[in-house]
């Protein structure tokens, strides 16, 4: 009987990963600029200017201390030269 317990002292438990719950945030910003400029009564000149920014955090790490902020930046800037 004293071997049957033993054994049952050896025996282990699997433990998986610990995970802990990470907060998450996401900041995003968005700009948008028009510009019309007439320079002649048939040449027009039309400007876009688009900016889009976000802020995510990454929370792909198993600790808080190791997530990180992924910035995104996107530009846009579109021009047309109208002539009739």
């Amino acid at each position: 009987m004293c071997q049957r317990q033993h054994d049952r002292q050896r025996r282990k438990i699997p433990i998986g990963s610990p995970s802990l719950a990470v907060a998450t945030s996401l900041t995003s910003g968005l700009f948008l600029g028009i510009v019309y400029y007439t320079m002649s009564e048939r040449t027009k000149i039309l400007g876009r200017f688009i900016n889009n920014r976000s802020n995510a955090l990454e929370t792909f790490a198993n600790l808080p201390a190791f997530c990180t902020t992924l910035p995104q930046r996107f530009y846009l800037l579109p021009v047309l030269l109208s002539h009739l």
